[in-house]
């Protein structure tokens, strides 16, 4: 039996061997990468912390009604946020988005109007400056992120339960303390799981790839592939820098990771370098379009386990 550790978790790995047998006779050829799309486990690692509150705010900041008098009323407000606290010590939530609209060297705003219309579109603050709705455009509440997630997972991982019904598939949340959402049960508890999604909290991606770890030791891929497709805006600073030293029991292991990045934020470069060295893909996502494409891209790539 072959194990490797990863912080004190001991993963058998003696499952990975794949065999092809031949009848006597003219050989039946399958092609390999058929056989592991249809026999890969997929586990699904959806970033649950706070920061999915916000919006995908490519997709919607055309949907309201901009005017001078709103971005002044910005600019107003965030130099008397600034001017309360310049060192930001004790600023927090939507006074800390305003806070970042000013120059810190001089005191006074000092962002573009189409930035302003992404900021307040991203966290949430039109209604605090009374930005009305385009409602020719707009029709329905700007969703989270977590919403556009839950919704695109439910549809592409549904349409693989369609191809390969008997598909082996784990979820994992994070926030600070992730959690074994599902792990090959039935279609009905996957999707309830999935319609659990929600959005607060912290960071740990380092424990939600133990806990995917952990769903391929329960019930590993007969092939011994185990693809792992993350969702997040990759705020984790030590996953970043420790994950490096994961990699080798995590090829060992049969993992193939795939990171989509939501990027308003700095994409994480340990991850992006894990994907590379495991056979997997980084990718950055702004809009619902992009985020269902690649979220589609991901959940039915032809992958074999890194070399």
């Amino acid at each position: 039996m072959s194990k490797v550790t990863i912080d004190n978790l001991d993963l058998d790995t003696s499952s990975m061997a794949l065999t092809v047998k031949r009848d006597e006779g003219k050989p039946k050829v399958t092609k390999l990468d058929a056989i592991y799309e249809a026999h890969a486990k997929l586990v699904f690692l959806f970033d649950c912390s706070s920061s999915m509150s916000e919006r995908l705010s490519q997709n919607y900041v055309e949907m309201f009604l901009w005017s001078k008098p709103i971005f002044e009323a910005v600019a107003k407000k965030a130099e008397e946020v600034f001017a309360s606290d310049p060192a930001g010590t004790f600023i927090f939530g939507s006074a800390a988005v305003l806070w970042r609209m000013v120059d810190p060297q001089t005191g006074k705003f000092h962002m573009e109007e189409d930035e302003v219309k992404r900021q307040l579109v991203q966290h949430d603050l039109t209604g605090l400056f009374n930005v009305p709705v385009d409602w020719a455009k707009h029709k329905e509440t700007t969703p989270s992120r977590s919403d556009v997630v839950r919704r695109i997972a439910r549809k592409e991982i549904e349409r693989r339960l369609d191809k390969f019904p008997d598909s082996n598939i784990a979820v994992v949340f994070f926030n600070q303390n992730p959690s074994l959402e599902f792990n090959n049960g039935t279609r009905e508890q996957l999707f309830t799981a999935l319609d659990r999604i929600y959005a607060a909290g912290g960071t740990d991606i380092l424990e939600a790839i133990k806990k995917g770890l952990r769903a391929c030791e329960d019930s590993p891929s007969s092939v011994g592939l185990h693809h792992f497709v993350m969702v997040s805006d990759g705020e984790d600073n030590r996953a970043s820098q420790v994950i490096a030293d994961w990699v080798p029991s995590l090829k060992a292991s049969g993992v193939v990771l795939d990171y989509i990045h939501i990027g308003d934020r700095s994409v994480n470069e340990g991850l992006v370098n894990a994907c590379k060295a495991l056979g997997g893909d980084c990718v950055t996502v702004n809009t619902v379009a992009d985020l269902e494409s690649k979220f589609m891209e991901a959940t039915a790539r032809k992958c074999l386990p890194s070399a």
